[in-house]
């Protein structure tokens, strides 16, 4: 099931973040390989989620 427009925007019904600009981060796989995220949507949605590690 899609998410509902609330889920996905913020208190004044404005978008939580602009994806467009996390397509031109790079980041590095565990072998030190840089991945730009854009890359991973060109051809199909994605979910991207980011966890912090604390300790």
């Amino acid at each position: 099931m899609p998410p509902t427009p609330a889920a996905i925007l913020g208190p004044m019904g404005k978008p939580l973040i602009d994806a467009t600009q996390l397509g031109a981060i790079s980041l590095n796989d565990p072998s030190g390989n840089p991945h730009r995220l854009g890359d991973y949507w060109i051809e199909k949605p994605v979910i991207v989620v980011f966890l912090r590690h604390f300790g």
